[in-house]
């Protein structure tokens, strides 16, 4: 491990220059920041050593008593049968094979209908998806032994909009009669690789309610067959909403093949980081490539031929097709199905099997019902007159299928599948593109997110009733629709991803006006394009600024302002010095700090000035040192300097929006030149690259304990991808990225000698917001204000995709130019070093530090900068401490009158020592909620299943778990 010490010399230096006159009352014009980087780059010192002072520092760090030994993560790991993580699945236990005689056939007839992919959700809705709602009703009524299976409820709730009275009482009588099963219910079907799960659960929150509301029933199953590859986030959030059944499709073929060869396609999904082996849900996985009747088969060209109706995309000859069934034809076409579903089974080795029936947009001509109930009833009908062969059809939903198969015997996994492939050896195989795909639109996502959420919070802080209930039930929705296996994802069309983000404006100007309203003031924050509101102080002469922090810690923040002139801040008629960073005719951008408590408000006085605040800053060290090309190349952390190279390569990339498919050898990016700036709360170089707008800021300030901030502005040409490569001292040949913001998972990047050939994009895994390096002694997190994916193909190296432009087409669905955005992308992340404790436990499964928890806490919701020409007062709404490892994940309206309030416990990684007071009592937070409730009730993840009344002990066992999830009825 090469590190320098340079602690009594450096700190000797450092208060040399920022004590001096030259920091005091003026900037000399000979002091070089560059020289003054380049000495410290110099220094050693030989005799000192650095195990003596890093120790100290952490026995220091570590002086902290009355800490609560469960804030830290404790798991313990029970075997399983089977574990999965990326390209490996070991079989810990071998299945006893099954061989039946006897087979139940269970056709689930269903049809996958996108909000949003080529066309937008509007068009798909009036041109298909009405139609084939409308055919269901009419089918499901005419045909009683008809079964038919729903799962993206905003289509549903589009279509009760329309629907007649007669037709709205025909639905509810079909899924009260089990005919029509809504299956997840949540509002769309989401994808499993890149959100985060405050907006999943919002997700479902906003399809059960409806459901709930309008139909009177509970989903208990869930339908996920069209994200591309799955992750350990349904798996654990869907058992909480009160669905303990799943369909899953999309998988590596790989894994999927070996759980063929093991008779395991059915399972007991595990969590993660649980002891109890019975709390996932049951799973069964499509056996081959996607959801279609096609796709039944292990001989496709045969399945096509059942797949019949006017919607039909199958091509088969008319004597095959399941049409115009005279008895030889039936006889010959029920043999040829029943010898392809028995090959099946032998896959399975149970007596029951589910074939999915359907297709895209399947079933909106109501005479597609009609021939493929007739064919397929007409060989049920047959099957039921010959017993010898041991085989019957049924026309069923998921309830029915698990109801039949629900008490077998079944393995236990533990892990995810990604990344996705449906066959390595077809060409663009790797879908590991949509994980970074149209950055653009994911950062807008995350901006909207974070200003529902406060807005949520602060109307429940507030007690307010006085805001719009439908509009901002209209701003969810929009977010939700978003959260699409083809949103998220930015794999649609041009004109349908401009559809999401109009949506996604609307709900963020909804958002801004409700906040307005409730604050009496108007919101600063950048808006979804990232620009800056200018403060009219020519005019006004005094604005009231309000800051709203809503971190459960108290946080010391740069606080940034945009006038028109300059000004002076002041709070309780004491001067806040804020210091103007950039100046230009009617725009003075002013930067100050300050510590904002706790869950609160805090209210600041700017008053216009004729001129800039005569009083010279103080300046903020530069803690990175660059390379002659302008590089980073190390970083000072507590004394130390520490390897960290920083660059950006591209490479070529003829993939589409799906897969990532690199071709040819990185190339650095050469940097052109750099401005930089010594503020008082912060050091930043804003770096510029040759023949291209890519611009990179990086930072550090008082306020990124640890860290540094990188914003880069994106410029990529066609046919490439955009990297930031990360390079440390760390002894690591592992990375860990997070689970859509639940937990973390470990990684290997596996290369050729691995795992016969696995290329280069077949090792990005999704990063929903965090990424880790660690080694015995230290660890380097990088916080992401966006999705992305990510890779270590070296020790102690991190490749981050960033961005990447797409001109061309890579068979998954999109054409020519298709997958193409030309913008360029604000990307936010922030990097951050910590040393382990001395005498530190080692973590089967590392989580983030309390200090990383709290960054990210803080980027993805930054306080909220409000103004107005009226004094608000300050507000603290908690007189108490909230516990540290109880995360307020939301607290958002159902009604006029009831609320749901949702917590986590959260872990901390015992390596290392807290950074920030963990006094925090539950009982606090139960006495607070009962002052202000009147009735408190235990219900389900997302509100349909209320259980009992809380107390405080039911609050302690319900969060007793790491990671536990516990939601809340709150009445008021």
């Amino acid at each position: 491990m090469k590190r320098w010490p340079f602690v009594v010399i450096g700190v000797f230096i450092v208060i040399f220059l920022f004590s001096s006159e030259l920091f005091e009352n003026s900037i000399d014009e000979s002091y070089n920041p560059k020289t003054y980087i380049q000495t410290l780059d110099k220094i050693t010192i030989e005799n000192c050593s650095s195990n003596n002072i890093r120790n100290e520092m952490l026995t220091l760090s570590q002086q902290k008593t009355d800490i609560d030994s469960s804030i830290y993560a404790n798991f313990s790991f029970p075997p399983v049968d089977i574990e999965v993580n990326g390209h490996e699945i070991k079989f810990n236990r071998e299945k006893v094979r099954q061989n039946p005689e006897d087979l139940t056939i269970h056709l689930v007839f269903h049809s996958h209908v996108d909000p949003g992919w080529l066309k937008t959700f509007e068009d798909y809705y009036k041109q298909q998806t009405s139609h084939i709602l409308d055919s269901a009703v009419k089918a499901l009524h005419k045909y009683p032994e008809l079964r038919f299976i729903w799962s993206e409820t905003s289509f549903l709730e589009r279509w009760w909009r329309d629907a007649s009275e007669i037709d709205r009482k025909k639905m509810t009588d079909l899924v009260h009669n089990g005919k029509l099963e809504i299956t997840g219910g949540a509002w769309v079907m989401t994808d499993e690789a890149t959100p985060l799960f405050y907006p999943a659960i919002e997700n479902m929150i906003e399809g059960h309610q409806f459901i709930w509301d309008t139909l009177k029933v509970r989903p208990n199953t869930s339908w996920s067959v069209d994200p591309f590859g799955h992750g350990a986030m349904l798996p654990y959030l869907l058992p909480k909403a009160g669905i303990d059944y799943m369909v899953i499709g999309r998988f590596h073929d790989h894994i999927k093949e070996h759980l063929r060869q093991h008779q395991t396609l059915r399972w007991r999904w595990n969590d993660l980081y649980t002891n109890d082996q019975s709390s996932g849900p049951y799973v069964n996985s499509l056996p081959y490539f996607v959801y279609t009747t096609e796709s039944a088969c292990p001989d496709s060209s045969i399945c096509r031929c059942f797949h019949v109706g006017p919607s039909s995309r199958a091509s088969c000859s008319p004597q095959d097709r399941m049409v115009s069934l005279d008895a030889p034809k039936l006889e010959k076409l029920t043999k040829r199905f029943l010898s392809q579903i028995k090959q099946v089974q032998k896959l399975y080795g149970s007596k029951h099997h589910l074939v999915a029936i359907g297709d895209d947009f399947f079933f909106q001509d109501p005479a597609d019902f009609d021939e493929m109930f007739h064919g397929f009833n007409q060989m049920k009908i047959y099957l039921d007159r010959f017993p010898e062969y041991r085989t019957k059809i049924r026309f069923s939903t998921v309830s029915d299928f698990y109801n039949a198969v629900k008490d077998e015997n079944i393995p236990s996994l533990r892990g995810d599948l990604f990344p996705y492939t449906s066959n390595r050896n077809q060409p663009n195989p790797w879908w590991t593109g949509y994980f970074t795909h149209r950055p653009f639109t994911k950062r807008m996502e995350r901006v909207l997110q974070a200003n529902i959420q406060q807005l949520d919070l602060l109307l429940h802080l507030e007690k307010s009733r006085v805001y719009d209930y439908e509009s901002l039930r209209e701003a969810k929705r929009n977010l939700a629709l978003y959260q699409h296996h083809d949103g998220i994802t930015g794999t649609s069309k041009k004109p349908v991803m401009a559809d999401y983000e109009q949506r996604m404006v609307k709900a963020y100007e909804i958002t801004k006006r409700e906040l307005n309203k409730l604050m009496n003031s108007s919101l600063t924050r950048p808006d979804l394009m990232e620009s800056d509101t200018i403060l009219q102080l020519k005019e006004n002469k005094k604005i009231y600024i309000t800051v709203f922090n809503s971190n459960i810690f108290t946080v010391n923040r740069e606080i940034k302002v945009v006038a028109d002139t300059p000004a002076r801040v002041f709070r309780d008629n004491k001067d806040i010095q804020a210091f103007i960073v950039t100046s230009n005719a009617n725009k003075y951008e002013m930067l100050f700090t300050y510590d904002l408590p706790a869950m609160s408000t805090t209210v600041f006085e700017l008053i216009a000035q004729n001129a800039p605040d005569p009083r010279k800053p103080p300046i903020v060290a530069p803690l990175l040192i660059f390379d002659q090309n302008n590089s980073v190349k190390s970083f000072i952390h507590n004394g130390f300097l520490r390897v960290l190279r920083i660059n950006f390569f591209e490479i070529d990339d003829t993939g589409g929006a799906y897969t990532f498919e690199p071709r040819g050898d990185k190339r650095i990016v050469n940097i052109s030149h750099y401005e930089e700036s010594f503020g008082p709360t912060s050091y930043k170089r804003k770096i510029f690259f040759q023949n291209r707008k890519l611009v990179v800021t990086i930072s550090n300030s008082h306020s990124i304990e640890d860290g540094i901030d990188i914003d880069v502005d994106t410029d990529v040409p066609d046919n490439e991808a955009l990297f930031m490569s990360i390079s440390t001292d760390l002894n690591t040949n592992a990375f860990h990225t997070d689970i859509n913001g639940l937990f973390h998972r470990k990684r290997k990047f596996m290369n050729a000698m691995d795992n016969a050939g696995l290329p280069y994009e077949a090792n990005f895994y999704p990063v929903a917001a965090s990424v880790f390096l660690e080694d015995d002694e230290s660890r380097l997190t990088v916080l992401t204000g966006q999705p992305l994916s990510a890779t270590s193909p070296r020790p102690g190296e991190l490749h981050l995709m960033m961005d990447r432009r797409q001109t061309g087409q890579d068979g998954k669905g999109l054409w020519f130019g298709d997958a193409l955005d030309s913008r360029s992308a604000h990307v936010k992340y922030r990097i951050i070093f910590e040393e382990k404790s001395k005498n530190q436990v080692v973590a089967e499964s590392p989580a983030l530090s309390q200090l990383a928890t709290s960054h990210w806490n803080d980027m993805l919701y930054p306080p909220s900068v409000m103004y107005s020409d009226v004094k608000q007062m300050d507000k603290k709404w908690f007189d108490f401490e909230w516990p540290c490892s109880i995360q307020l994940v939301s607290w958002r309206p159902i009604s006029s009158k009831a609320s749901l309030l949702v917590l986590r416990r959260t872990v901390f990684d015992s390596a290392f020592a807290l950074k920030k007071s963990c006094t925090g009592k539950l009982e606090d937070v139960y006495n607070y909620l009962r002052s202000r409730s009147s009735d408190l009730l235990h219900t389900s993840l997302s509100g349909i299943h209320d259980s009992n009344n809380v107390t405080i002990e039911s609050l302690k066992t319900s969060l007793e778990k790491p990671y536990s999830i516990v939601t809340l009825r709150v009445e008021d």
